[in-house]
């Protein structure tokens, strides 16, 4: 068996989310804000377009950049999970969306909105990959399908209830004041995950951390047969289905 140690300071002074539940509530929270910033900002693009005078190729390019790099740096956390606690990854990365957006809220021209959305895409990257691995430990298999689902399900809520409240805040206000609200929102959300949050207690005791290497890891979970039909069929769903390219377009 490989030697397990949990990464220090994972535990926060303030302690408030302890219970599996209460976690769920504040990491799926967490997944509403980050899919809440994908569906925010093509309502904003149309603007964005007319006040700088863009063409269909720059809003392109710029949201295949965000998405490329938001997707390539999750395969990072595995490792980075090892160091760095997850509340504080996941509640970091929540924080660097929300100073990203309020950056973006303020530019005045497209490279310092390129770079804004491109950091807060950065941000919002270890949701999927830290938050369902925060949920794994602190669910039991019997629970941990519901536990999964409802952090998917808060994604979706972000989803919903955007375009309502977003419009509004655009119709009325301006652009820059929807992401400055959503800016707000989502640091809050961080600043709970990182200070108010303890992810050392688990199903069986403290949360494990593997000391083996993270391409070790990865060899040893694609060799299980099962493991690579799940990874082959959820990769072909997946094409073609990212909010970034599907709600802009």
């Amino acid at each position: 068996m490989p030697a397990m140690t949990t990464p220090p300071f994972a535990k926060s002074r303030w302690t408030l989310f302890y219970n599996p539940n209460a976690i769920l509530v504040i990491v799926s929270a967490a997944h509403a804000v980050n899919h809440a910033y994908s569906t925010l900002m093509p309502l904003i693009y149309p603007l964005v377009v007319a006040e700088f005078h863009l063409s269909y190729s720059q809003i392109g390019l710029m949201v295949g950049v965000a998405s490329v790099a938001s997707g390539l740096l999750q395969m990072s956390f595995s490792y980075l999970s090892r160091l760095v606690p997850r509340r504080v990854l996941l509640g970091g990365g929540q924080v660097v969306m929300a100073l990203s957006a309020a950056a973006t809220g303020w530019a005045s021209n497209f490279n310092l909105f390129f770079l804004g959305n491109l950091t807060a895409r950065i941000g919002g990257s270890p949701q999927h990959p830290v938050g369902n691995s925060i949920l794994s430990d602190h669910f039991e298999a019997k629970r941990r399908g519901f536990a999964l689902s409802a952090h998917v399900s808060g994604g979706n809520v972000g989803t919903v209830a955007v375009p309502l409240i977003g419009t509004f805040l655009i119709a009325n206000y301006s652009w820059h004041a929807a992401l400055f609200v959503f800016a707000g929102i989502a640091a809050l959300i961080g600043l709970a995950l990182i200070f108010l949050t303890d992810e050392t207690q688990s199903q069986s005791g403290n949360a494990p951390v593997h000391t083996r290497g993270s391409v070790r890891d990865i060899r040893t979970i694609l060799a299980d047969r099962n493991v690579q039909f799940i990874f082959l069929a959820s990769t072909i769903a997946a094409g073609g289905r990212g909010l970034g390219v599907l709600i802009t377009y």
